[in-house]
């Protein structure tokens, strides 16, 4: 009896933990149709990416990608990013991560001229 709930509870257990029902996108690359700022900590700088009509973030909570204050080289990020969408250049966004709710950071990105 003992031995049975708890395998109920391990089994429970993984499936609170979740796992891959969030995952979003690792890499995503597109044209930025638009960008938005807000609190520092409240996904300070989110931007959205299309390729050919197509939605490069929606497997992210809300179709955006962000990053916050505190992250690293966040005003040479956010100045490269409005570039980029100034520009019409293509943006390339590598090592996104999604954390458990699915929302995506930034990780790192490339801007590519026309």
């Amino acid at each position: 009896m003992k031995l049975k709930n708890i395998s109920i509870f391990i089994a429970i257990a993984a499936a609170m933990a979740g796992g891959t029902a969030n995952a979003g996108p690792v890499s995503a690359s597109g044209i930025m149709r638009s960008y938005y700022l807000s609190g520092g900590a409240n996904f300070g700088f989110r931007i959205s990416l299309y390729q050919n009509g197509v939605d490069q973030l929606s497997g992210c909570n809300a179709n955006f990608a962000y990053i916050n204050t505190t992250d690293d080289n966040y005003q040479s990020k956010v100045a490269g990013l409005m570039l980029a969408y100034s520009t019409k250049a293509n943006v390339v966004l590598t090592g996104i991560v999604t954390d458990s709710q699915g929302f995506c950071r930034i990780g790192d990105y490339s801007v590519a001229g026309q």
